[in-house]
């Protein structure tokens, strides 16, 4: 559905025809380099190697994300989801894992 088409009655709203944004997160490494690839503004937030350290551990298993080094973890993740564009399926993989990481911090 484009985004000037309306929603009709029977549709519906999400698209079966994507892939799962979660198969995303299985090698950290690719990730990283298509969003430093694909997206300008994540560049100007973070190198390379801090957004590899970032994403890793936010997908580490049972562990809390860690705030006290230098900038906020999630403050600095939250920028760099902001920055990726509505369709990214990556924003939407890492959203997702982020709100299941601070949810299971609660």
């Amino acid at each position: 559905m484009s985004f000037n088409e309306k929603y009709q009655a029977g549709e519906s709203y999400k698209d079966t025809s994507k892939e799962d944004p979660s198969s995303l997160l299985d090698n950290p490494e690719k990730l990283v380099a298509d969003l430093m690839k694909d997206f300008g503004g994540v560049r100007s937030q973070a190198s390379p190697a801090d957004l590899l350290a970032l994403v890793k551990q936010l997908l580490q298993k049972g562990q809390p994300l860690d705030d006290k080094k230098g900038a906020s973890t999630t403050e600095l993740l939250i920028g760099i989801l902001t920055a990726l564009p509505r369709s990214s399926k990556a924003r939407t993989a890492l959203t997702n894992k982020l709100i299941d990481t601070l949810w299971g911090n609660l």
